[in-house]
Formats: C-alpha cells, sequence, structure tokens
C-alpha cells in the first residue's frame, strides 16, 4: 500500500512538474517572438537635422527663418522624431523650437561663450520617455572644457552630450550632438580623434548615439575614423536606406538631380539594433525648409 501510495505521488508531483516547465517555456517563447513586446520597451526614432541658422542673407532668396520655421515645426513633429540633434540653432531659434514641444526638454550650449551666444547643438528629447541623468558640452579643440577654436578651425565647435535614462526599460545610454568645422582640415581629422576618445572614456559600457553635421563626405579621412570605431547607422540598418544617398542639398530642389553629397550621419554603439534609417526629402514648391535634408533612423538599445 505505501509502496502504491509513494508511486502514485511522484507520478502527479512529476506530471504537475511538466506542467509547470511547459507553461513557463511557452510564455517565455512567446516574449521572445512577438515583435511588440519585444521591441516596445527600447525602441525609438532619432533625427539629425542642420535646421540653418536665422540669417537675414537668406531672405532676399525667400530662405529666412521667419518663412521656414512653422514648416520645419510640421516636419518634426509628422516624422516623430523621439529625440533629434539639431545644429546651426541660434538662441532664438532655439527658443521657438523649445515652445513648439511641450512634452520636450533641451539640453545644449552656445558655442561662443557656454551659455547663449553663438550656434548651439542642441539635443531635443521626450520628457515622456527619457530622463536627463547628466548632460554637458565639451568643445572641439586643444582645451575642450572651455569655450575655444581648434587648430585651423574658422570657427568654435563643440559636442553637446546627455546621459538619458529610457524610463520603460530603465536602460541608460548617451546621446552626443556635433557640427564639425567646414574650413579646417586637421581640425576636422582632430575632431573625430577628440570625440571617439571623449565617447569611450564618458560612455563605460553603456550604448550611445552620435548625430551630426561633419562636414565631410564619407570618402574623407574623418568619416574612416569615425566609421572604423562607431557603426554607420546608414550601414548597419536592418531594413537598408530610403531616400537619397546626400543630405546637403540647398535650399531648392534642383529638378530630378539627387543632393549627392552625404556629410550628416547617426553614428551608433556596436550593439544599437537599427532597424531603419531614411534621408528625407520633404518640401513644396520647389524648396527644403533648411539647406540640409533629415537624417532620421530607428533604433533599439540593448
Amino acid at each position: 500500500m505505501n509502496t502504491y501510495s509513494n508511486f502514485l505521488n511522484g507520478t502527479i508531483s512529476n506530471i504537475f512538474y511538466a506542467i509547470v516547465i511547459a507553461f513557463t517555456t511557452t510564455l517565455h517563447l512567446l516574449s521572445c517572438t512577438n515583435p511588440s513586446h519585444r521591441m516596445k520597451d527600447a525602441n525609438f526614432k532619432v533625427m539629425s537635422y542642420n535646421i540653418r541658422l536665422d540669417t537675414d542673407s537668406d531672405i532676399p532668396r525667400g530662405n529666412g527663418w521667419e518663412g521656414r520655421k512653422d514648416w520645419m515645426i510640421q516636419l518634426l513633429r509628422y516624422h516623430n522624431p523621439q529625440i533629434f540633434g539639431l545644429q546651426e540653432v541660434l538662441y532664438n531659434q532655439l527658443v521657438f523650437i523649445d515652445e513648439q514641444f511641450e512634452n520636450f526638454s533641451y539640453v545644449g550650449s552656445g558655442r561662443d561663450d557656454g551659455d547663449k551666444a553663438g550656434e548651439f547643438s542642441p539635443i531635443f528629447f521626450d520628457n515622456n520617455l527619457f530622463e536627463a541623468l547628466d548632460h554637458g558640452t565639451f568643445w572641439l579643440s586643444e582645451t575642450p572644457e572651455v569655450p575655444s577654436k581648434g587648430w585651423d578651425a574658422a570657427l568654435n565647435r563643440i559636442v553637446s552630450w546627455a546621459k538619458l535614462r529610457h524610463k520603460s526599460s530603465n536602460n541608460e545610454f548617451y546621446f552626443f550632438n556635433t557640427h564639425f568645422d567646414h574650413v579646417g582640415v586637421e581640425a576636422r581629422n582632430q575632431s573625430s580623434m577628440l570625440i571617439i576618445e571623449k565617447v569611450n572614456s564618458m560612455r563605460n559600457g553603456l550604448p550611445f548615439i552620435l548625430t551630426g553635421d561633419f562636414n565631410v563626405p564619407d570618402t574623407s579621412e574623418p568619416y574612416k575614423l569615425m566609421a572604423a570605431a562607431f557603426s554607420d547607422a546608414k550601414e548597419t540598418s536592418l531594413s537598408g536606406h530610403y531616400g537619397p544617398d546626400g543630405t546637403w542639398s540647398t535650399f531648392d530642389v534642383c529638378g530630378t538631380t539627387e543632393p549627392r553629397r552625404r556629410i550628416d550621419f547617426i553614428f551608433t554603439a556596436e550593439n544599437v539594433t537599427v532597424h531603419n534609417h531614411a534621408i528625407l526629402t520633404d518640401s513644396k514648391y520647389g524648396k527644403y525648409p533648411s539647406d540640409h535634408l533629415p537624417v532620421i533612423a530607428t533604433v533599439t538599445l540593448p
């Protein structure tokens, strides 16, 4: 009797254990194979966009900031990047953009004094998705901690950065945004090396995203340095690339001629997944809202 009872109890226990294992395994498989479950926590859009500074010299040709600022806001709202790095932003433009995105915050400093003077390279991020844990700006020069012009550059150049926490996944990562000099050949080479050094020393193993107008094509030495150290989102996009190959366009849509010179990039850490990548050609009445085209990508943090 005892032998039979022990046998029966053991059999029931084994069956119960097998059911529990099968159930938990099924749940695990469903969570791994359901894309919406797998990606929803750390999946978001990023953009790099040189919006062109507010300058009176653009007015005679119909490209003044007042005539295109609302259009640019519409573009940003429609494509809906949750983080975007902008370049050539003067303080009045920064204030205007900030007022249009109530749920967003920004970090960044003016390149001339570390406050409000000169162009910004700000980072805007959605407060519903992200929390800023730290932020700052460094200069692309031999003295990166203070406002300064480096090497053979014509102007002060900066990198603004933020350490962010993705709220729903609790993942932390860094976001860097920059604008290289348009004249200094040595400055662009040295800027690439300085950014690589800074990113690698600051990230402490965390993933990162780097956006910017690098003022060099993807055949140049500064680009090759960056692409050897980081991942070019256009090249690693799982669904390939959409749109023209170039990003520097002028304001005028040139008939059937596509922009050929790619000087605006999104780079990532090697463990950031890039799902898609595009260079956008939104235009109306034969005009673009800036003389650069925006670059956008959807990414997932590791």
